[in-house]
C-alpha cells in the first residue's frame, strides 16, 4: 500500500505491468488489476475488440507515462482471482487512473466487492452517462 513504481506495459485499460517483483506468482514484473472498474477487453485471437478498448489503453498508457504511479491497496483483499494485484492507481500528477477512465466513459464501475471508493465510482459512472462520455455516447449506442 503506497508504494511507488514504473510501468513497463500497459495491457488493456485497466490492467499493466509495474517493474517491481512479483513474488507470489514468481515473476519479474508484478500485474496490477485496477480496483473497482472495468473496460472494455482488447482484441484477442477469439474475438474482437469491444468498443472503447482502444481508447482506455491509450488514456491508462498516457497518464502512466508521465513517471511513476502509487498503488493503494485494500487491505481485505489485495489480489483478484488471476493472481493480480488489485489497486487503486494515481499518475505522477496526482490523477487517479480509475477516476479518469470512469469520467472519460471507458469504463464502468465495478460493484460486486466492496472496496473504499464504491460510491465515488458508482457517482462518477452516471456523470459520465449524463454527459454522454464515451461509451454512454449516442455514437457508441447505434453501434450496439
Amino acid at each position: 500500500h503506497g508504494i511507488t513504481a514504473r510501468v513497463r506495459w500497459v495491457i488493456d485499460g485497466d490492467t499493466f505491468d509495474v517493474d517491481l517483483p512479483d513474488r507470489v506468482n514468481r515473476r519479474a514484473a508484478t500485474r496490477i488489476r485496477l480496483w473497482g472498474l472495468d473496460c472494455p477487453e482488447r482484441a484477442r485471437s477469439d474475438q474482437p475488440a469491444e468498443p472503447f478498448a482502444d481508447e482506455a489503453r491509450e488514456l491508462t498508457k498516457a497518464l502512466v507515462e508521465q513517471g511513476p504511479v502509487t498503488l493503494y491497496l485494500e487491505p481485505h483483499r489485495t489480489r483478484g482471482t488471476f493472481g493480480r494485484v488489485l489497486a487503486h492507481v494515481e499518475a505522477a500528477d496526482g490523477r487517479s487512473i480509475n477516476d479518469a477512465l470512469l469520467e472519460a466513459g471507458y469504463a464502468t464501475a465495478d460493484d460486486r466487492w466492496p472496496h473504499a471508493h464504491l460510491s465515488r465510482y458508482a457517482a462518477l459512472q452516471r456523470a459520465a452517462q449524463q454527459r454522454g462520455a464515451g461509451m454512454w455516447s449516442e455514437t457508441h449506442e447505434g453501434m450496439d
